[in-house]
């Protein structure tokens, strides 16, 4: 089974904006922690860089989400993602702080599971 690779965005997806300081928690990681235990892998997919990137890093690390390194594309810089996890995507739940997770989380895992689904049916 290929793992689900997954490029999140984290102002505004998960946590509320406040760059380049880190908002509030906005539910994200305990749907993350499912996502991973299904066998998704996830890397940063935001326009912060050095040390705002390195507290972004640091901030899932520390509550148990693992991260890999962005999955480039030979000969380009367009990231390869399964699914990108983003409060600018078209028609995301947004909220006034960022994405509503009540409705993105369980959207997601589905997803997942039916991105496997389909792999292992190929």
């Amino acid at each position: 089974m290929r793992t689900v690779r997954i490029a999140l965005d984290f102002d505004g997806t998960v946590v509320a904006h406040a760059y380049p300081g880190i908002g509030e928690d906005l539910g994200a990681i305990p749907w993350l922690l499912k996502a991973q235990e299904l066998g998704a892998e996830f890397f940063i997919w935001t326009c912060r860089g050095g040390n705002e990137l390195r507290e972004a890093e640091i901030y899932l690390r520390q509550r148990g989400v693992d991260l890999i390194p962005p999955p480039y594309l030979p000969g380009g810089e367009k990231a390869n993602a399964d699914i990108y996890v983003d409060d600018k995507n078209f028609r995301a739940p947004v909220g006034v702080k960022g994405l509503v997770w009540g409705y993105v989380g369980p959207v997601l895992l589905i997803e997942i599971e039916n991105l496997q689904e389909r792999r292992a049916n190929a």
